[in-house]
């Protein structure tokens, strides 16, 4: 009997050897899939939380950008290449130094309009940054202009169809070529765009270019010359009828009036 009973402790204590292995080793196959499992977490945790942090960093970069005076015009700085009303020009910029780089740079387009159109002797404007943050206001005028003559005054007139409103004095007006009649911009601007296509030396003997429209006729212009000819021509077709106008004076025995504007013929001055 009590053979028995030792047996049956043995086996019972066996058992629960075996148990106790059987768990340990269980624990120790799970103990090396943990490390991989946390492992494999850690990475998906790290790769969800790096776009976060890149989009944060990034806010942090350009707030920091921002705060600095790097990113704010330090100086402005006009530069013409003739005599043109600088102070003027610089007063109509609306930017001015501490202003934001970003800002100006988005905006300059319009600034840029802005000064020419309430500039008719600036033909350019360009906006150079030098050193980052300096803003050079590079302004180019137009040379040798023409003149509109308006209530006895004379003022420069532009290829862009602009009159300047500063009224100047003409010592010789041989020396000029003077608009009169003409009120509307792209008028001038057609008119003026002709004039220069003329050839050279038939350019240097037109004395004035009149405004002469008619209802039938909304593009008739009348030019004076110097030789006391008159010429009627149209704007649009100015520049290649005005080529005749040498071969056509030769024939011309009194000073008279040509008619250019559809076909050519001529008659004596004040008939």
């Amino acid at each position: 009997m009590k053979t028995n009973g030792n047996d049956s402790n043995s086996s019972g204590r066996l058992e629960r050897y075996q148990e106790r292995k059987q768990r340990k080793n269980s624990r120790y196959r799970v103990g090396h899939q943990i490390p991989g499992i946390r492992k494999q977490q850690r990475r998906q945790l790290i790769k969800g939380f790096l776009p976060i942090l890149l989009a944060f960093s990034i806010i942090a970069l350009i707030s920091l950008y921002f705060v600095l005076p790097y990113s704010r015009i330090s100086a402005i700085k006009v530069q013409t290449d003739r005599q043109l009303a600088d102070a003027n020009i610089k007063d109509q910029i609306p930017f001015q130094a501490g202003d934001s780089l970003f800002m100006v740079k988005r905006n300059q387009s319009q600034a840029r309009q802005y000064v020419l159109n309430h500039n008719a002797e600036v033909k350019k404007i360009d906006f150079v940054f030098t050193h980052h943050n300096q803003l050079n206001v590079k302004v180019m005028g137009y040379s040798d202009p023409e003149y509109a003559l308006r209530d006895g005054k004379y003022y420069p007139v532009y290829p862009s169809g602009n009159i300047s409103n500063q009224e100047v004095k003409i010592k010789n007006l041989d020396d000029v070529c003077v608009l009169s009649g003409f009120n509307q911009k792209e008028e001038i601007k057609n008119v003026l765009k002709q004039y220069k296509n003329i050839k050279q030396p038939i350019r240097n003997q037109i004395k004035e270019l009149q405004s002469a429209t008619t209802k039938s006729n909304p593009e008739r212009i009348k030019i004076v010359m110097k030789d006391g000819n008159e010429v009627y021509v149209k704007t649009s077709t100015m520049a290649g009828k005005m080529a005749y106008y040498p071969s056509i004076a030769k024939t011309l025995k009194q000073k008279s009036v040509i008619n250019m504007e559809v076909g050519a013929y001529s008659y004596p001055l004040g008939k």
